[in-house]
């Protein structure tokens, strides 16, 4: 069983199980078996053994011809063609994902029981779920059971006839339902080799008849393997062109497109396709749609050579060495990100392969092996389709309707696969060359959904690029990207990093703009830390009476002495003294060496107006503490221990630590506090404490 990571898992714990399912997820794409490749097990129950503990099962996985090399996933039971045998639905992760088996097993004279219970919706569910019914063959005091279930294994659920082998018995004495809160009830009337229904209340079986047998079912025969006629195996259209950068086309487009072919020397297939496509390459070309055919093994001259002996006279590109002209190396593997992006199935690139992009540098289709010149002809007219007639030619099935509008893959697909394979750069022209797509306007048709998925395109683009540019320390750049990542859709990761790039460049021309985003956080989710952060951006902004709520708040949820400093300190600047010093009451409790909080509470305690407030004990206490901590060479918090000292009477004292206050101060360049502090001393000679204004 997997562990899927609990509230309370580590961030280790976290990452580990992420990156195991991003593994898992690249075997899948990749066409791998998630079982590895075992095949199925179907087993028969033979009855008990001599151990009582134990029961006797003998498999028949081979026999029954259930034993597929599928991924599988769901089993269902039912009675397909209500002829008293269950059939199997089997549902896979990979092809086919549906089997229907018909049990076609020859009874010998055995008989059968199908029940559907009903509850009267009152006392019991409709569904009858929970109940369980004991049927009582003629001659058996044992009775076989059956309990009506939701669920019936992965991803499944069984018909709701309950289907129970009679073997050899004829008859039926009775049949008991244990309906789930409710009495008893034994029904009578049931007969063996039939379907009923029983509905509670009535105490008597109604015999169902099931419709008329449906039209014969024909074996399924395995499908034939494409032949290189069959263009639709190889060919991929795109319902959207994918805009990609110009680095990973080899050569310009022409005024309609460009039709990239990529083939191997050596390959059989590539030189027949090479011959195919010579006698149409100047009407092509003067169609707007030229070839950029490359040899992707070959030196120039031994690809020349080929592609003459194939008839093929159009120019043949090469691998650039350093210092030359031609593809960069790595544009195969940017290729090849750019085609497993696109599929659901990720399969390695084969040879030949050709891409073919409008004049804008738009990926429209896709071809995996060789494809005719006749096909590559007709599919220049996709080249200016809309979104309809393009959506028609991506569909295997031309007659049908579409209930809704489709989408392309959009650029996460294969920018992903870039980034895995090292080739973070083209990643992020791929990412630049989608966003001027998706900030381009659409069509005037366009519906509301088309729009949407476009915004929610455009902004998850700009939020990578965004994080991208943090890494370079762009920080103008990612300031725009996530402010228009925010603008085409608002999204609270979004603003949690925007507001993270405010709170680090501590700039205050920026707290307007930080206040605004934390605000839109906190109302779609109130946690501790952005509440904290709001609170304390506004007691910045000089708004302490708005600071108070949001530290109280973040504060019930989560104890912080910061928060309980700062709450302290918008407190105070709003007249409640009580309130601040209680706030820093309990800063000191969860953070006792908290310096700022021990000076603050201590100059309050020494100095307040309000007598009820003061204690000068307590205020020696928490200053002598502070200048321990800042080493005695603290100006202010001398000065605040002065007053405490003062405070309890000890003028001498007071007016020695005072002097070392203002010699200190002095030392600093300070012009404030030195003058200050001889009017304390001054204030001390006269045995008088210093009071606040």
């Amino acid at each position: 069983m997997s562990r899927s990571p609990a509230a309370n898992s580590t961030r280790e714990e976290k990452e580990a199980y992420s990156t195991a399912w991003a593994a898992l997820q690249k075997l899948l794409r990749q066409g791998k078996s998630e079982s590895g490749g075992e095949r199925k097990c179907c087993f028969l129950n033979a009855g008990a053994s001599g151990d009582a503990s134990r029961g006797r099962f003998g498999t028949l996985s081979a026999a029954t011809g259930l034993d597929f090399p599928d991924d599988g996933r769901g089993l269902a039971l039912c009675d397909w063609d209500h002829d008293g045998r269950e059939d199997l639905w089997i549902t896979n992760r990979t092809g086919p994902r549906v089997r229907l088996m018909l049990n076609r097993y020859v009874t010998g004279g055995s008989h059968w029981l199908s029940l559907r219970l009903t509850g009267d919706g009152n006392t019991v569910n409709r569904d009858a779920i929970g109940a369980r019914i004991e049927i009582y063959p003629a001659g058996s005091r044992v009775p076989l059971l059956r309990t009506v279930t939701a669920g019936s294994g992965f991803l499944s659920q069984s018909s709701v006839w309950q289907h129970t082998g009679l073997g050899t018995a004829e008859r039926i004495e009775k049949v008991i339902v244990r309906w789930p809160g409710a009495a008893p009830e034994t029904f009578t009337g049931v007969e063996v080799d039939g379907f009923y229904d029983l509905k509670q209340g009535t105490g008597a079986a109604v015999k169902w008849l099931p419709p008329d047998k449906p039209n014969a079912f024909s074996k399924a025969k395995p499908g034939a393997p494409p032949t290189e006629d069959s263009s639709e195996v190889a060919r991929l259209v795109l319902l959207s062109p994918l805009p990609v950068p110009e680095t990973f086309l080899p050569g310009p487009a022409g005024k309609s497109g460009l039709l990239l072919n990529l083939w191997s020397s050596t390959c059989l297939n590539c030189k027949a396709e090479l011959k195919d496509w010579a006698p149409h390459l100047r009407e092509w070309a003067a169609a707007g749609v030229p070839v950029a055919s490359w040899c992707i093994d070959a030196e120039g001259p031994e690809a020349a050579r080929v592609a003459k002996g194939s008839g093929f006279s159009g120019s043949i590109l090469t691998t650039a060495k350093s210092g030359s002209k031609g593809p960069p190396s790595e544009l195969p593997a940017m290729l090849d990100s750019l085609q497993k992006g696109c599929f659901g199935l990720q399969k390695d690139m084969p040879v030949p392969v050709s891409f073919l992009f409008d004049f804008r540098r738009r990926l429209v289709a896709i071809y995996k092996g060789p494809v005719s010149a006749r096909q590559v002809e007709a599919d220049f007219a996709l080249l200016t389709a809309d979104d309809s007639a393009r959506r028609t030619a991506a569909s295997p099935d031309k007659s049908g309707r579409w209930h809704d509008p489709l989408f392309a893959v959009g650029v996460k697909g294969p920018m992903g696969l870039l980034l895995s394979d090292g080739l973070k750069t083209a990643a992020e022209q791929l990412l630049l060359a989608a966003v001027s797509y998706y900030e381009a306007p659409l069509p005037e048709d366009a519906v509301p959904a088309q729009e949407n998925w476009r915004r929610m395109e455009l902004a998850s683009s700009q939020h990578l690029l965004a994080s991208w540019d943090l890494e370079r320390k762009d920080y103008p750049s990612a300031l725009r990207r996530y402010t228009a990542s925010l603008a085409a859709a608002p999204a609270l990761e979004t603003r949690r990093d925007l507001a993270r790039l405010y709170i680090g460049l501590k700039n205050p021309k920026f707290y307007p703009a930080l206040l605004e985003q934390l605000e839109e956080i906190v109302k779609v989710d109130p946690n501790a830390d952005d509440l904290g952060k709001l609170g304390v951006l506004k007691l910045e902004l000089g708004r302490p009476a708005e600071a108070i709520a949001p530290l109280r708040e973040s504060l019930a949820s989560r104890p912080d002495a910061t928060n309980y400093f700062q709450l302290g300190q918008a407190l105070r600047a709003t007249g409640d003294a009580a309130g601040a010093a209680d706030a820093w009451s309990h800063s000191l409790q969860t953070k006792p060496d908290f310096m700022p909080v021990l000076n603050n509470l201590a100059w309050l305690r020494a100095t307040h107006p309000d007598a009820s407030l003061r204690d000068g004990a307590a205020a020696v206490k928490h200053a002598t503490k502070a200048a321990e901590l800042s080493g005695g060479k603290h100006p202010v918090v001398m000065a605040t221990l002065a007053a405490a000292q003062a405070e309890t009477g000890d003028f001498a004292a007071a007016e020695k630590t005072a002097l070392r206050a203002k010699d200190l101060a002095t030392a600093a360049g300070d012009t404030i506090w030195p003058p200050r502090l001889a009017a304390w001393i001054a204030r001390f000679q006269q045995k008088q404490p210093v009071r606040e204004n």
